[in-house]
């Protein structure tokens, strides 16, 4: 089958196993272009005048030296004491920082801003605030810091505005080469003519899995089930479909992570909480809901509540096909499903083949046993196994 790499977009054969398909192109590509992130380094020119340069020379160290002994001058002038003092240094602490950044990224003109704040406050440094007398006199005056205050951040504002459009238009330029990382979507490679691995890099490979050896489940699903890995089940109605998927989910939720049970046919009801206290849950890992959720809902939700188990009961009454399921596990990195089939009258499952042929096992239960029609994990298990054992 073909595919596209998810990191660099070229076509390449890649091979399915289970639910699981290569998402990287070949070695030499994955080399090139998605180490770093999927970034590679590259030369770009970019350009800086040389009085911009000296601007964030200046600003820099401005910003280090003059902010901090300017703000507790403010506060001893302000006549607000201990409290003005450290509220400086506080301010200090948290402004430094963001002027720097700003200085660094660009965002900030040190000149244009110095100038127009200076500007701000050679024209408010005489305002004041005055009590009059009933006389009509101005007593008990004070700096009117806000006012201040407020002129000099305006002015400074305007000035670093000015700054930049001045700089756009008429500084001389310098062009200079930097290496920079980016981005690359659509790069086309040299074909590796060794493309793939040979049987000694495969056995010597190393995949996470689940540990299910020593108990119930190990026997019907396999002793070392890949993460992630895909179930189906079906059966006649009353045969314990339910009871089986209400028992792995608790298993489940014990033993590897959070659980999402949508029980779409019993909804949240007596029925489902009877069975659940006679399966003996204990799992609080285990969420169950009733609601039929757009499939970029559910999504969304399996993602930021970081679940590793999605059951549903059941695909055809929810109405969810072959191909929201393939959705669903591609979306969500690391998530399993565990998904319930109605059967037909003939015994098999409703449904599409996609069902069967997208999963890892396929399980049948009849009479509260269940029997292993496909597993990758281990061998088929034929004779019925008793759900409640």
């Amino acid at each position: 089958m073909n595919c596209n790499c998810k990191n660099c977009g070229s076509p390449f054969k890649c091979g399915k196993f289970g639910a699981h398909v290569k998402v990287f192109c070949n070695s030499r590509c994955r080399k090139q272009f998605h180490d770093n992130g999927g970034r590679r380094m590259t030369t770009t020119p970019t350009t800086e005048t040389t009085t911009d340069q000296v601007s964030k020379s200046i600003g820099q160290s401005l910003a280090s030296r003059a902010i901090k002994p300017a703000l507790g001058v403010l506060a001893a002038s302000s006549g607000l004491g201990i409290i003005g003092t450290v509220g400086a240094g506080v301010a200090s602490d948290v402004v430094s920082p963001l002027v720097k950044k700003g200085i660094t990224n660009g965002k900030i003109k040190p000149i244009g801003a110095a100038v127009g704040g200076l500007l701000g406050y050679y024209l408010s440094k005489d305002s004041q605030t005055c009590k009059t007398s009933p006389g009509g006199s101005k007593t008990n005056c004070k700096p009117n810091y806000v006012l201040r205050g407020g002129a000099i951040l305006a002015t400074a504002l305007l000035g670093n505005w000015i700054d930049g459009k001045i700089r756009n238009f008429s500084a001389p330029l310098t062009t200079t080469e930097t290496t920079t990382p980016t981005t690359t979507n659509n790069v086309k490679t040299k074909t590796d003519p060794m493309e793939g691995i040979n049987i000694d890099q495969l056995m010597k490979m190393v995949f996470t899995t689940y540990n299910m050896k020593g108990n119930f489940w190990g026997l019907v699903l396999g002793e070392s089930v890949s993460d992630p890995f895909a179930t189906i089940i079906y059966g006649s109605p009353g045969g314990g479909k339910t009871t089986m998927a209400l028992k792995f989910a608790d298993y489940f939720g014990r033993n590897h992570g959070k659980v999402k049970f949508i029980s779409s046919e019993m909804g949240i009801s007596d029925g489902l909480k009877s069975i659940v206290k006679r399966t003996k849950m204990t799992s609080k890992k285990v969420y169950f809901d009733a609601t039929k959720k757009p499939v970029d809902d559910l999504i969304k939700e399996l993602k930021e509540n970081n679940f590793k188990m999605l059951i549903i009961d059941s695909a055809n009454f929810i109405g969810y096909t072959p191909e929201d399921i393939e959705k669903i596990k591609d979306s969500v990195k690391g998530l399993s499903t565990f998904i319930i089939l109605q059967s037909t009258k003939d015994g098999n499952f409703r449904g599409a083949n996609d069902y069967a042929h997208n999963a890892d096992i396929v399980l049948k239960v009849h009479d509260l046993e269940v029997y292993t029609e496909k597993t990758r994990f281990a061998a088929k298990n034929l004779a019925g196994m008793p759900i409640n054992s």
